[in-house]
This record gives C-alpha cells, sequence and structure tokens, in this order.
C-alpha cells in the first residue's frame, strides 16, 4: 500500500471503524515491539479524531505523545521527523496486504495529521457492481476495477472524474452480413 490512498479508496468518516483499526493495527508485532511509533500513531489518530488536527506539530508530538519536555525544539531535535519516517514506513508495510484490516491509517509526508480511508468491503463491492452493471457488454461477467472504484468513490474525488465510465459510441454490428456497415 503506498501513501496515494486517496486516489484509490473513498474517506472513512465512522469515528468506531477508525479507532478498531487503530486498535488492530496497534496490536500488530510490529507496533506492539515499537512504544514510541505506537505513542505517536495513537496520539495523530486521536488528536486527530477529538477535532484537534490543526494542534498537531511536530512540538505536540514530541512533548505529548514521546514525552519530550517542555523545552524540546522540534527545529534542532529531528526525532519526530525521524520516528514520522518510520511510522510512514510501517504503515505502507502493514496495508501491503488489505487482508484483516477495517480502514486505512495514511499519513502522507508533509504531515502529522493522518487521513482515513474505506476499505471496500463485499457489500461495496456488490453495490458497485450494481451501480455499473449497465456498463457492461452482453458477454462480459466483471465490471473493470476502475469502475467499481469510481462507483465506490464520491462523485468529488480524482478518481471518480478521471475514471468514470464514458461509454462509446455504438459500435457497428459485427454480424455476419456487415449490412451496418455498408456492405452489401
Amino acid at each position: 500500500m503506498n501513501s496515494d490512498a486517496s486516489k484509490q479508496f473513498p474517506l472513512e468518516t465512522d469515528e468506531h471503524t477508525i479507532r478498531a483499526e487503530l486498535d488492530r493495527v496497534l496490536g500488530l508485532r510490529r507496533f506492539s515491539g515499537a512504544p514510541q511509533m505506537s505513542a505517536f500513531l495513537r496520539y495523530i489518530v486521536t488528536e486527530t479524531l477529538n477535532g484537534h488536527a490543526d494542534r498537531i506539530k511536530a512540538f505536540s508530538v514530541g512533548v505529548d505523545a514521546l514525552g519530550k519536555p517542555d523545552t524540546f525544539d522540534a527545529q534542532t531535535d529531528p526525532s519526530v521527523r525521524v520516528l514520522a519516517l518510520r511510522l510512514r514506513k510501517t504503515l505502507a508495510e502493514v496495508y501491503e496486504d488489505l487482508q484483516g484490516c477495517i480502514a486505512i491509517i495514511d499519513l502522507r509526508v508533509g504531515t502529522y495529521v493522518p487521513s482515513f480511508y474505506r476499505v471496500a468491503t463485499s457489500t461495496d463491492i456488490k453495490d458497485a457492481d450494481d451501480a455499473v452493471s449497465g456498463l457492461l457488454a452482453p458477454n462480459a461477467k466483471e465490471p473493470c476495477v476502475s469502475a467499481r472504484v469510481a462507483a465506490m468513490s464520491p462523485s468529488s474525488s480524482p478518481v471518480a472524474q478521471e475514471s468514470a465510465y464514458k461509454p462509446l459510441p455504438p459500435a457497428a454490428s459485427t454480424h455476419a452480413d456487415n449490412t451496418s456497415l455498408g456492405a452489401k
């Protein structure tokens, strides 16, 4: 899973789902043996869910999450930036396989404020399939992935705008007599 989840998944807004995913991730071996990285992740997710995303800065992460003294200087001490890099890499590894995850916690470069994305469930795929079923050629069995993603994505998202299905003009008949092509 790369950090480009915003182009692949719709936003997750359900706080309970996000907290459950946070608990799931923190229970993984990668995090259970990394208390500072766990504290960092818990802090940024909790602050964001509590409506305090604007307060998440290197200083607040250092002092509030990592237990640095009030004299901590984020400009001269790179520990928060280094830990953020480790956290991003670890989250990318965690989300390489989406099996078992119920949401995606994404931490983009340049910010300490996470984004949350919904993972497609079988219900989402069924709903997307229903939404695009009229777009299938008569012999097609499965809608294409981009049509599913477009159907599951909010219409204002770049995914929906870029990959939305645009029907082609009606094709010429493929009958053996080729009458629709003007052949006689």
